[in-house]
């Protein structure tokens, strides 16, 4: 069954993509559709981001290799069209 995703979230996760939030992006779509372990370890690299001040090569394969299974996550749980709804957002 697919998550209920409020419309609004699509138009914040695009605003926060546009003002390049793109950690604190991820850790809420993660949220939005409850998957515990992907917010956990996109927070931490998020908290990491901000610790350091910027985002090294190193958390951004971490944060991309995330990211790519998160989207895939949604694809097959949560089908096409909540799929293409969220890589419209972001």
């Amino acid at each position: 069954m697919a998550k209920q995703i409020k419309p609004q979230m699509f138009g914040i996760w695009r605003r926060m993509t546009e003002w390049n939030h793109h950690s604190e992006c991820l850790v809420s779509i993660a949220k939005a559709f409850g998957y515990k372990d992907l917010y956990e370890k996109l927070n931490e690299i998020k908290k990491q981001h901000y610790k350091i001040g910027y985002l090294p090569y190193d958390l951004w394969e971490k944060r991309n290799a995330l990211y790519k299974e998160l989207v895939q996550r949604i694809k097959e749980e949560e089908g096409e069209d909540m799929f293409n709804k969220v890589m419209a957002s972001i």
